[in-house]
């Protein structure tokens, strides 16, 4: 088990949030060519998440992001690239257009946002990959500059930002100790045998006696 966490590829952004008390394990083989990485996780709303990274197949490669609720499932086009969202809705039907908005009617982006992007409600657009990342980026910064100056509260806090990183981090210290972890065991620190080694070798922690 130990073998196979160092060499885990993670290929996720964080998908943590505050209410996770789950668990995460770690399965597959320790070859380099052959990586498998899967968790489960529970939230204490009932939901629970999947996350499988898996480099063992050979052939098509593939990557999707599912959403599943009691109705159907969102399935997410990827980052940046401005691709609709995919309702898949129990009865078989499929809504990749813009009646996808009949289904949010909530949905609205900042003024700032909706004139970058095109409109309040916009459901698709097309732009290159950088001029995506330039436009998020002036959000981020105005955002930013907007908190410092006392006006409003990030969207993501320090502490979010925090779990985030704690539940990517959580399979290889599953992996690590061979059981289940919560969120809180990763936030306190007592669950920290895979981040101490890094902690060590960069000098941030003196290597551990006895």
């Amino acid at each position: 088990m130990a073998e196979l966490v160092k060499y885990a590829a993670v290929g996720c952004g964080g998908m943590g949030r505050r209410h996770l008390r789950g668990m995460a394990r770690l399965c597959g083989s320790p070859r380099r060519n052959n990586r498998i990485l899967s968790t489960a996780e529970n939230f204490r709303s009932g939901a629970v998440g999947q996350w499988i990274n898996d480099h063992a197949g050979h052939g098509l490669r593939q990557q999707g992001r599912h959403v599943y609720g009691s109705k159907g499932s969102l399935q997410c086009p990827g980052d940046r690239n401005g691709r609709p969202i995919k309702l898949h809705l129990d009865d078989g039907s499929v809504v990749e257009d813009e009646r996808i908005l009949e289904h949010a009617p909530s949905y609205a982006l900042e003024p700032l946002a909706a004139e970058l992007f095109g409109g309040e409600r916009v459901w698709t657009y097309s732009f290159e990959f950088n001029d995506t990342d330039s436009r998020i980026l002036a959000l981020e910064y105005y955002e930013l500059g907007e908190a410092v100056l006392g006006r409003r509260q990030v969207e993501v806090t320090g502490e979010e930002g925090r779990a985030d990183v704690a539940l990517t981090y959580a399979p290889f210290e599953a992996g690590r100790l061979g059981r289940p972890v919560t969120l809180e065991e990763m936030v306190s620190g007592r669950a920290a045998v895979y981040q101490r080694e890094i902690d060590e070798k960069l000098g941030l922690l003196q290597p551990a006696r006895g």
